[in-house]
C-alpha cells in the first residue's frame, strides 16, 4: 500500500496485505497483516553472519 513502511527485519508471509507501518523485527501474515511473533534482533543477525552476510 502507499506510504507503508516496513521496518527493518520485518518479515511478511506470502500474499499478506500490509496497511499499517510495521514494527522492526516482527511477523506479519495475513489479511490484513497482523503480527503473530517477534523475532529476537541479536540471534538472527547472529545467525546471518554465520551465513556470511
Amino acid at each position: 500500500m502507499p506510504n507503508v513502511t516496513i521496518a527493518e527485519g520485518s518479515v511478511i508471509g506470502a500474499c499478506s496485505l500490509v496497511t499499517k507501518d510495521t514494527e522492526p523485527w516482527t511477523i506479519y501474515v495475513g489479511v490484513p497483516a497482523r503480527p503473530i511473533k517477534i523475532r529476537p534482533r541479536a540471534k538472527m543477525l547472529e545467525y546471518a553472519k554465520q551465513l556470511g552476510y
